[in-house]
């Protein structure tokens, strides 16, 4: 996971892709893996995390409060 989070945000940069998509946080461990290195990078890229699970949100949520300079938005919804 935290491979894939370095690539994604490497892929983004040399893109220029303003926003990242997150469909299905589950628990947010990869989000919280992509936040720690967006904040540790200074990454100016927003991340919008989507999950239909209410509980689950919770804790993308929290990773928004240790994180409160990463821009996140948490989104609750499926995607079909």
């Amino acid at each position: 996971m935290k491979t894939f989070g370095k690539i994604s945000l490497r892929l983004a940069e040399i893109a220029g892709i303003k926003t990242l998509v997150e469909i299905g946080a589950g628990k947010g461990n990869l989000t919280e893996k992509v936040v720690k290195q967006m904040a540790t990078k200074k990454t100016p890229i927003k991340l919008i995390v989507t999950e239909k699970d209410p509980d689950a949100l919770k804790n993308t949520e929290q990773v928004t409060k240790r994180y409160p300079r990463v821009e996140m938005e948490t989104i609750l919804r499926g995607v079909r």
